[in-house]
């Protein structure tokens, strides 16, 4: 959208500091946006372990299974439940995928898990 990337950009040029939180959207900051790196300054977004403890299954598998974790607010624009059917449908290599969160979601990915057994 044309649109939004005049807005982006008009939005950069006018701030007097850009925080991303990765240096991925930071490299993309930089050229999409043209934001100097001395204007540019990368914030990861912290994860409190402990706080998530509590929620991680005790039986994490089989050694040597394939694993993938997804943490975080399951919200529809993360789209976890593209991950839960596209681990569902590994068929050369099982894997398990691990979620870990809270969020509106939550009941359809539940759904969405169950579906796939």
């Amino acid at each position: 959208p044309l649109a939004l990337r005049v807005v982006e950009q008009l939005a950069a040029s006018l701030a007097d500091h850009v925080v991303v939180e990765s240096r991925h959207v930071a490299e993309q900051a930089r050229a999409r946006l043209h934001v100097p790196a001395g204007k540019l300054s990368v914030v990861p977004t912290g994860v409190d372990v402990d706080r998530f403890a509590a929620a991680v299954p005790a039986d994490l598998g089989p050694p040597g299974e394939f694993r993938v974790a997804c943490v975080g607010r399951l919200s529809p624009e993360k789209d976890v439940g593209f991950a839960v059917a596209a681990a569902a449908r590994m068929r050369h290599r099982p894997a398990r995928l691990i979620v870990v969160g809270d969020g509106p979601e939550r009941a359809a990915l539940e759904a969405l898990a169950a579906k796939f057994g």
